[in-house]
């Protein structure tokens, strides 16, 4: 518990229940049964073949991450609204209308279509009202199946939706009083379907539809399982994020006047003929990411760098020796 609390990604969740709770499920995920990813996922096919509404919940930060392949295979024939989380992080000055079509497009490319895309902000609550008329339009009676990658942030919109809930039904009965599903930044903290009774059929009514919370299907193209997890820490989103832009050509001449050699026509194109190395991370500490640019370098090629505010990108222009290669990147970037 203290390394999942600490951030340390494990390959299988264990969840232990007290002896007499074990005894009484075969379930697993209980009674100190170890689960598998694949065990997690294989409790969302059951979706394709009820009548639902899924909502299919996207970190705007990592959308080929958290972009579920067989989303379409797990939700059938069923109507798909799209909820893009994190959009509280973005850049400032960010054009969220710009932001939802291209994930319209991007969606598109990947032949998925969506009665409608929401983008939000769970943390600040940002168009949580929008999505949640999206979804009360599109429910039309059916249950509904929140799905998602791990840590793309479903249960902390489940959490924001049913608080939303009550205050647009907050004395018709359209809602039962339910616990809010556990949230944590570890992934995989869902170890279930959960099913919460949270839209009465009427009034007066004693039959609810659920809301279900589902497992997060564990991505091997996330950002956490690409690096290293000490890495992931000082990178993972969860602050504002900024934006660096580079110009490579300027960097090298730059360097060009720093070295004492005579800026002229030879000794210009000889340096931009060489490859231009940027870091990334963090002062004090191994660079996170390493980003070389291959010769010859064009005036017309700009880098821009997305990331928390207090990353640093600084840039080396890698000298070749005449006969040899340019040296191998510092150890562990490719």
């Amino acid at each position: 518990c203290l390394d999942l609390k600490q951030g340390d990604l494990r390959p299988v969740v264990k969840e232990i229940m007290g002896g007499e709770a074990a005894a009484q499920t075969d379930r697993p995920g209980f009674g100190d049964y170890v689960v598998p990813a694949a065990v997690l996922q294989q409790q969302l096919v059951a979706i394709r073949k009820r009548r639902c509404l899924v909502v299919y919940v996207l970190d705007v930060l990592d959308f080929n991450g958290s972009f579920i392949r067989k989303v379409r295979e797990i939700a059938g024939r069923n109507p798909i609204l799209v909820v893009a989380t994190k959009i509280d992080l973005l850049p400032p000055k960010t054009e969220l209308h710009e932001v939802a079509e291209w994930l319209e497009f991007a969606l598109y490319k990947k032949k998925l279509r969506a009665v409608d895309i929401v983008l939000v902000s769970n943390l600040s609550k940002k168009n949580i009202n929008a999505a949640t008329n999206k979804l009360l339009e599109a429910r039309k009676g059916m249950d509904v199946f929140v799905v998602g990658a791990a840590n793309a942030g479903k249960s902390m919109f489940i959490s924001k939706l049913l608080d939303q809930l009550e205050i647009k039904f907050p004395h018709s009965g359209g809602l039962q009083d339910v616990e809010r599903p556990m949230v944590s930044r570890t992934p995989g903290t869902t170890l279930g379907t959960i099913p919460l009774r949270a839209f009465r059929r009427s009034k007066d009514s004693n039959v609810f539809s659920h809301l279900y919370d589902t497992p997060g299907v564990h991505q091997p193209t996330s950002l956490q399982n690409l690096i290293n997890i000490n890495e992931y820490n000082k990178v993972q989103p969860t602050r504002k994020f900024g934006v660096r832009t580079v110009r490579p050509a300027s960097d090298v001449l730059a360097e060009l006047r720093r070295s004492g050699e005579f800026v002229n026509v030879a000794n210009t194109q000889a340096w931009l003929n060489r490859p231009v190395r940027y870091m990334w991370g963090f002062a004090d500490n191994e660079p996170v990411v390493g980003v070389e640019v291959v010769p010859p370098i064009s005036p017309m090629v700009q880098l821009s760098f997305v990331a928390v505010d207090n990353l640093a990108v600084t840039c080396e222009c890698v000298k070749d020796v005449e006969g040899k290669t340019a040296p191998p990147p510092p150890d562990g970037l490719v």
